[in-house]
């Protein structure tokens, strides 16, 4: 559905303290000074006639770095959960002779990212160190998304040395909680070169991977040398391909210059580049009604807007500037989805964005910084279907009740009554309920009587004989005085399942 989001020309906020309500920035930052988006001659897709103008302003720069890894630090991934923001990046946080994807969380979006329980930045996932395969020493470029309970990483994987430079492949993992990972597709690569082009001294592979799901599909963003469609500089292309299985062995479709055709196997063909840039990522932005793609420019870091088909750009582009010198990562949530202004969520679009600000004496890409700016003006709640599609996952006070929240649970609202743990299962909470709610009434109460309770491996809220499952029980935490009580498999599957919460 295309939707008209605007009320008028979108103005991105020069205002500190609007960033401060939107985006969770504070004194620790410092502000950027604002430039126009420049021209983009390399890109395949033309602009509308009608593209809406999103200018920018102020855009604020943590003062440190955020965290990292005792040498380089690049190519970062950021997630938004439950009240604690995950980073993860390219470093070397375990094995000094490959690469890692390295890993650290923090209540706060200026970092310091650490590993849960250390003083640094934990490895998430190293290189197997086992000969023959794909990622045997490197694991880099990692990008991570959550989709319902599982986290999918998507990363560059090498064997090392020179001479296998242009043998680069993109493998996947996944896990619970984003802190345990396990290889998927039996270890073996997901996504690999076409091998069309010979690019001889400058061959890659193909790596740099930016994932997001959208209505069933699982989405990757790619590099390629090889490719028909890739150019000798500029990263090679971006290539565009989706399939509804996550380790892309069925149904892969790739886009071309009339849309996604379905193709044989997954590396081939790749003639048309979405666009010319490397460093880049990947988020749907459901205010908008659109895909934002953030890539470098030398002003910092371009945010391309394009249609969900792909076919045009509603948008004319963003730039977020500062020092930059490897990156970019979105800070997204769930399914590589843009956060809401708690704050405001129908009328403002908080972007933010990790990058690389430095080099080392050696010219390695460190100092991760975080960016941010908003859009506003935006009408983001339309209707009370697009406010709902915007605001899933999310808790929202309820008026009259200073305990209650209403949890959005695929486009319904579910009165749960103990706010602390309708907060707890929220991706997100609101500050104040949205004008269009006003006078939506529940589908559902969960009543302060229902209990916690777990199998082992989900935990869901108990009333009577109904089961309201809780999205990502790994990451899920009770409230200290709330007992969660055990229960068998054979009881829970006995249960009336009830809305999903989170």
């Amino acid at each position: 559905m295309t939707r008209l989001r605007f009320a008028r020309k979108a103005v991105v906020s020069a205002t500190l303290l609007a960033l401060l309500a939107g985006c969770g920035i504070n004194a620790e930052e410092r502000p950027v000074e604002s430039k126009a988006a420049p021209t983009e001659p390399e890109s395949e897709v033309t602009e509308e006639a009608s593209a809406t103008t999103l200018t920018t302003g102020q855009t604020v720069e943590s003062k440190e770095p955020v965290g990292g890894a005792p040498t380089y630090n690049y190519a970062p991934t950021a997630l938004l959960d439950r009240g604690v923001y995950g980073l993860w990046w390219c470093g070397s946080a375990g094995d000094p002779l490959g690469d890692d994807a390295a890993h650290g969380v923090s209540k706060d979006p200026n970092g310091p990212f650490l590993g849960k329980g250390a003083a640094t930045a934990v490895a998430a996932l190293s290189g197997t160190g086992r000969d023959g395969d794909f990622d045997s020493m490197h694991v880099c470029d990692p990008n991570v998304m959550r989709v319902d309970d599982t986290y999918y990483m998507y990363y560059t994987g090498s064997l090392g040395g020179q001479a296998d430079w242009g043998r680069n492949q993109i493998g996947l993992a996944t896990s619970v909680d984003g802190e345990t990972w396990e290889r998927a597709n039996k270890g073996r690569s997901v996504l690999t070169q076409s091998g069309v082009i010979d690019r001889g001294d400058s061959s890659y592979g193909t790596g740099q991977p930016a994932a997001a799901y959208k209505d069933g599909w699982y989405y990757v963003l790619l590099t390629d040398k090889s490719a028909a469609g890739s150019s000798a500089s500029v990263g090679g292309g971006q290539f565009l391909q989706r399939s509804k299985d996550p380790a892309f062995t069925r149904g892969v479709e790739i886009l071309t210059e009339k849309g996604f055709e379905p193709t044989s196997t997954p590396s081939s063909p790749r003639t048309y580049s979405l666009i010319q840039a490397f460093s880049v990522d990947f988020a749907w932005f459901e205010a908008l009604d659109a895909w934002g793609i953030a890539h470098q420019v030398p002003d910092g870091t371009q945010v391309t807007f394009f249609s969900e088909d792909f076919a045009s750009r509603p948008y004319e582009p963003l730039i977020i500037p500062g020092a930059w010198k490897e990156g970019p990562g979105f800070l997204r949530t769930f399914e590589g989805r843009i956060p809401v202004s708690t704050s405001d969520p129908c009328g403002t679009v908080p972007v933010t964005v990790y990058r690389s600000s430095e080099n080392t004496e050696t010219n390695h890409p460190t100092a991760l910084r975080r960016f941010a700016t908003e859009i506003e003006n935006v009408d983001g709640c339309g209707s009370t279907e697009e406010a709902l599609e915007l605001l899933e996952g999310t808790a929202i006070p309820v008026q009259g009740n200073s305990t209650a929240y209403d949890l959005v649970s695929d486009g319904r609202l579910i009165r749960v009554a103990d706010g602390e743990i309708a907060q707890r299962s929220a991706v997100q909470v609101l500050e104040t309920r949205p004008q269009v709610l006003s006078g939506v009434s529940p589908e559902a109460t969960v009543p302060l009587s229902a209990e916690l309770v777990t199998n082992g491996e989900e935990t869901g809220l108990l009333d009577g004989k109904t089961l309201y499952r809780i999205r990502g029980a790994a990451t899920f935490v009770a409230p200290p005085d709330v007992h969660v009580r055990a229960v068998g498999q054979a009881e829970w599957q006995s249960y009336a399942p009830g809305a999903t919460l989170g």
